[in-house]
This record gives C-alpha cells, structure tokens and sequence, in this order.
C-alpha cells in the first residue's frame, strides 16, 4: 500500500474472491474522487492474493483450479487522521462513507473487513476498531475508539 504521510491513519483490509476490477476500483476511485473529504490523505488499493498450495506450490492444479480454492483479492483504504484533533468540520462524515462503502460490498460479496488504526511511526503496532461485515455498524462507538486511539 502506498505510505500516507499522516502519523496515524485509518486502515481498512478486506479480502474478497471476485477481481476487483470488474467494477468494485472503479466505486472506490469514484468514492475517492467524487467526495469532499476533510483530507488529502486518502488511499485505494486492490492486489491478487498469491495462492499457494500446502506444500507452498504456487502453481495451478492439473485441471486448471487454484490450489486452495477461488482466487482472491485483497482491497484496502487508509484515511489520514492526523486533522481529527483541530478539524473544524465532521472528520468523522470521511470515516462513515468509507464504512458504508465496506458494508454495502460485505452484503454483495459476502466477506468482511477489519477496520484499524495505525500509526507510522510503529508500523508493527495497530489499534483493532471493528470488523465491518453485513451487520448493523455502531457508528458511535467506533468514533469513541477512534478519538481514544488516534
């Protein structure tokens, strides 16, 4: 993923097994450009999973298939959130729109996503927020974490 210059930032990581490029980059990068947000440090990125066999073969199978299973994509966002402490408008409004994007594709794909924070200078340390999956997102509370962590 592309480094944000923020210290602390939202960092979302969701796995799904339909290639991203059949429509959910080009909703992302729409969500992207067509906001307001109350930063410039926002990120979309989508990549393929390696797939790797039990005996860490990457190859495909005789017949064709993936070794374990559908091929998967990981797709991520991270939101600067270094503003959230002086930010005269809804800091938060960033976070929810990225929240609702996740919710509405766990409901189509069926997966879910971890939502954390992080922080650049302790790359191996992260705050867990929520997974957000087709279940109902307390909004509230998830701020509360936020404004606590970051």
């Amino acid at each position: 993923m592309t480094r944000i210059p923020d210290e602390v930032a939202l960092v979302t990581d969701s796995v799904v097994t339909t290639d991203p490029s059949i429509h959910l980059s080009q909703r992302a990068n729409a969500l992207i450009a067509h906001r307001a947000w109350s930063t410039k440090s926002i990120y979309y990125g989508d990549q393929r999973e390696p797939t790797v066999d039990e005996y860490g073969d990457d190859s495909l199978l005789e017949d064709g298939s993936e070794p374990d299973g559908p091929p998967r994509w990981s797709f991520s966002f991270a939101l600067g959130l270094d503003h959230i402490k002086t930010a005269s408008g809804d800091w938060f409004a960033d976070v929810a729109a990225i929240l609702d994007f996740l919710k509405t594709v766990s409901v189509e794909q069926g997966c879910e996503s971890l939502v954390e924070v992080r922080y650049l200078s302790k790359p191996w340390f992260s705050e867990h927020i929520t997974y957000v999956d087709e279940k109902a997102i307390d909004q509230t509370t998830i701020r509360q974490l936020i404004e606590r962590v970051a």
